[in-house]
């Protein structure tokens, strides 16, 4: 099976012990100093460490490093590492002076550009220019603002037909080209090391005659730590290696006939990847499941959906859709189910047959994860809070299963909007007091705080939270503080994910080992 290079960054200084570098997962060829970050480290006190490769790098604050060159002391520290370092990063629009070139051979240079959004025409200039000169390794890195942006530096890469050009996009709406780039030929994929990485997981379960749920189940949690601990590289647009390896399965490069994601602006931080991906390796699908952030849906749609195919990679063939895409999202559509055209969002989409369907799982993650508890909802008064397309689907699976439906929001063109639509009353948020509904749904995107007075919760409250973070929410601390019943939004969440991949795939996702992919197992 193909395999990608995997690349540790050390971005920080490190422990005295070096221990988070003794742990590196076997998998792990190359160790990468940033010494803009970590400082200039002892080569023999990393190689004392790691038995890979070592690459030092000192990114200049142009090309979106922490190095100042004020002090003129870049050559120095560069002509200091050449006699260290099996690789040493030169920066084309800097580094490349005759001193530099004479003290590294062609083999011990990796050429490079780290710059903002570029055409493809401009990436093919700046790959000339790199090539010009003699390399071991060359990278392009151009900003990305949209999911869009990435394409060019994919484009390059499979265009170029080089193995010694890694080409894809920084920045989170750039995630996915970092997944897809060793596909289309990069040698090198890059993830940060962070302490605590485990050993590599296996990333491909082989079931035979005990393919039971709880061996997946056993396997998923052996390979499942901190599953929180990574949001905020994700925020800047890195993958921690314990993302690369335990959500996305490299080093290994199995065979792919599909590809699925996630889009909306948080997709970076979302856990779908990881349940989905999982899945696929736990039942032998050759898919890939990606984080697509992104602030306009058609541009995505646009940029990437309907120009994936330019890759020569396989199609995209089934997205899950966050807000506040989903309304944009039903109207991308060439058909629409039932809820979904009632509750006029769609929080995934099927391409089948050429055509793209829209549906939604917001109403089945509410009604299932109450039916687990065994909440029964018809006749309950029931109050909705944010009548975003999360809430509206919500409201309309509850009021089709028998309950009093209330909508409340704090906009209220868009609480008029929804109660229009669904034929069900509206209450300013202003004016609304939870203690009247036995029964909350918590619809709004906030994570941090509560949207109304929590101390006001019915005493039997039974609250559905649809957001979740690292810690339970506010809103769920109260409502299990007060006795009553709290369903964090990672069980919605779970529900939601299992059929959407249902949907996508035809298949299952074990639920056993979900909950342990997912940290509540």
């Amino acid at each position: 099976m193909p395999e990608a290079t995997l690349v540790a960054v050390l971005a920080k200084p490190p422990s005295p012990s070096g221990q988070e570098i003794v742990d590196l997962p076997p998998a792990v060829r190359w160790l990468q100093v940033r010494a803009d970050r970590a400082g200039d480290l002892d080569p023999q006190w990393l190689r004392d460490r790691f038995s890979g490769e070592l690459l030092y790098t000192l990114r200049s604050s142009t090309e979106g490093g922490a190095f100042e060159s004020v002090n003129g002391n870049r050559p120095a520290r560069l002509l200091a590492a050449a006699r260290g370092y099996d690789l040493v990063e030169l920066e084309a629009d800097r580094d490349l002076t005759p001193d530099l070139l004479a003290a590294l051979p062609a083999g011990r240079r990796l050429l490079s550009w780290h710059g903002p959004q570029a055409s493809l025409a401009e990436l093919r200039q700046r790959w000339r220019r790199l090539a010009s000169v003699a390399a071991r390794l060359y990278q392009v890195t151009p900003q990305a603002r949209e999911p869009g942006d990435a394409m060019a530096p994919l484009r390059l890469l499979k265009e170029v037909g080089s193995s010694n050009l890694a080409a894809f996009a920084s920045g989170p709406a750039g995630l996915w080209s970092r997944l897809l780039a060793p596909r289309l030929g990069a040698p090198l994929a890059f993830a940060a090391a962070s302490p605590g990485d485990p050993p590599t997981p296996e990333t491909q379960a082989t079931l035979g005659s005990r393919g039971t749920e709880e061996i997946i189940a056993e396997k998923a949690r052996a390979a499942t730590p901190g599953l929180a601990a990574d949001a905020a590289k994700a925020d800047a647009g890195e993958l921690a290696l314990r993302q690369l390896v335990g959500d996305y399965g490299l080093p290994d490069l199995p065979p792919i006939h599909a590809l699925y994601g996630i889009v909306g602006p948080a997709a970076a931080r979302s856990l779908s990847p990881r349940l989905h991906n999982a899945a696929y390796r736990a039942l032998g699908i050759g898919a890939l499941y990606l984080p697509f952030p992104a602030q306009d849906f058609a541009a995505f749609w646009r940029d990437v959906v309907e120009r994936i195919g330019e890759l020569g990679l396989p199609p995209l063939r089934g997205l899950t859709v966050t807000g506040p895409h989903k309304e944009a999202a039903l109207a991308a559509a060439g058909q629409v189910s039932r809820l979904a055209g009632w509750a006029g969002a769609a929080n995934t989409l099927l391409r089948r047959n050429g055509c793209w369907r829209a549906d939604t799982a917001d109403a089945e993650g509410v009604l299932a994860a109450l039916d687990a508890r065994r909440v029964a909802v018809a006749g309950r008064q029931v109050a909705v809070v944010g009548c975003g397309g999360a809430g509206r689907a919500a409201a309309a699976g509850l009021k089709r299963a028998g309950a009093k439906v209330t909508l409340v929001n704090r906009g209220l063109e868009r609480g008029r909007f929804a109660g229009q639509l669904l034929g069900l009353p509206f209450v300013p948020l202003s004016d609304f007091s939870p203690r009247a509904y036995p029964l909350v749904v918590h619809a709004t995107p906030l994570r941090h705080a509560a949207p109304f007075a929590v101390e006001d919760l019915h005493p039997d409250a039974v609250v559905v939270d649809l957001v979740y973070g690292s810690a339970p929410t506010p809103l769920m601390t109260a409502a299990a503080a007060g006795g009553g019943t709290a369903i964090d939004g990672r069980e919605v969440l779970l529900i939601e994910a299992r059929r959407q991949f249902q949907l996508m795939t035809g298949r299952r996702m074990p639920a056993g080992a979900a909950r342990v992919w997912l940290g509540s197992g």
